[in-house]
């Protein structure tokens, strides 16, 4: 162990900025931004909503997609559900009651999650349900669920899904060739459905590669209040005074504006200085003026104290301890990863980090960076 004073920093930094985005119609709502939540409808009759997000999709490459979805707490006496679909729409139109909010027209390619059952006529089924169709017009004969004749139910366990709970959902696009293609529904992090694998690139975008994605929902006679929930979406980037954040907006466009940034394309790169909201006005593929927001936060580099445990005679271990910033600190405590060991056993050599992960699911690291600051 080094027997000299050691001040020891180690920071976490994100380096690119990605923001989402979605418009809304009818009665889809942004309402809450930590996490990202829309209401798609509310708890009242006769509604519908319908978010779409700005970002396009290429399916020329293999894609997924996440989110959890609410579908109220209105079991017996609630209804309609919710769709994510895939389009060429630039404005997509919306429907009501059992049409769950789609556009009523051919050329989508669509994921319903049904909480009503309109009886068999409608090619409906008693259980809350998916089905997945080549057309706004969810009808049996436009079903392309794999081996499938008729939708199949939400949950494996054929269960309520109309139970106020945020339900984990995963579209998995595979791009095979080009002219094959599929698309998978995971529900709970299982597959539960898969389209037929065909050419839907032809078949149904008649060659368009380029896509919106949207989330839409309904209510009629009876209804519940619709949620969607977006644990990964933030527009917030926070790096250290000095550092350089790269930006990106949607891709396909034209006249790309950036505040305080001489970049005329869909990416931007800012040097964090200040607290500062950078905006980006351009024009989308199809034509319309979109605008888009990015909050840049400086992360401030404390100055630890350090009290420091030198080793007795005889013996190579001693004890480094960093009394702060510690809870007192201003800076935000670490929701992630966090640094739960270091050792410097070797005098002037930094001997290993312990990084510890208990949020119970994996960390891509290269999200991450690690600075070691040391006099």
């Amino acid at each position: 162990m080094s027997k000299l004073p050691i001040k020891l920093l180690l920071l976490f930094i994100f380096s690119n900025g990605y923001s989402q985005y979605f418009s809304t119609q009818g009665t889809a709502q942004l309402t809450s931004n930590d996490p990202v939540i829309y209401r798609i409808t509310p708890n009242s009759n006769a509604s519908s909503g319908l978010i779409t997000n700005y970002f396009p999709l290429n399916l020329s490459t293999s894609f997924e997609l996440n989110f959890d979805m609410n579908f109220g707490s209105n079991d017996g006496n609630g209804a309609d559900g919710m769709t994510f679909f895939l389009s060429n729409l630039c404005s997509p139109g919306l429907t009501s009651g059992g049409g769950l909010g789609l556009p009523a027209q051919n050329n989508l390619l669509v994921v319903e999650f049904d909480t009503y059952d309109n009886d068999p006529t409608f090619g409906d089924i008693p259980q809350d349900h998916i089905g997945i169709y080549k057309s706004g017009f969810t009808t049996l004969s436009n079903l392309i669920i794999q081996g499938q004749t008729a939708p199949i139910c939400i949950l494996n366990t054929c269960g309520n899904v109309e139970n106020n709970t945020f339900i984990p959902i995963k579209i998995k696009w595979n791009y095979i060739s080009a002219t094959e293609q599929k698309l998978e529904v995971y529900v709970n992090n299982l597959l539960r459905a898969s389209s037929i694998t065909a050419n839907h690139i032809a078949d149904i975008f008649l060659g368009n590669n380029n896509v919106f994605w949207n989330i839409s929902g309904s209510t009629g006679g009876l209804s519940n209040l619709q949620q969607v929930r977006f644990p990964s979406i933030n527009s917030s980037f926070e790096a250290c005074v000095g550092e350089a954040v790269l930006l990106t907006a949607p891709i396909l466009g034209s006249n790309y504006i950036w505040s305080n940034n001489s970049s005329i394309s869909n990416v931007a790169n800012y040097t964090i200085i200040t607290n500062e909201t950078v905006s980006c006005t351009y024009t989308d593929f199809c034509g319309q003026t979109k605008s888009i927001n990015y909050n840049l936060l400086p992360h401030l580099i404390p100055t630890p104290n350090v009290d420091l445990s030198p080793p007795d005679c005889g013996t190579n271990n001693g004890i480094i301890e960093i009394l702060n910033p510690l809870n007192n600190s201003s800076l935000p405590i670490p929701t992630d990863l966090f640094i739960s060991e270091i050792s410097d056993h070797d005098p002037g050599a930094l001997t290993y980090i312990e990084l510890f992960n208990g949020t119970g699911t994996s960390k891509n690291l290269a999200n991450y960076k690690i600075k070691v600051y040391n006099n």
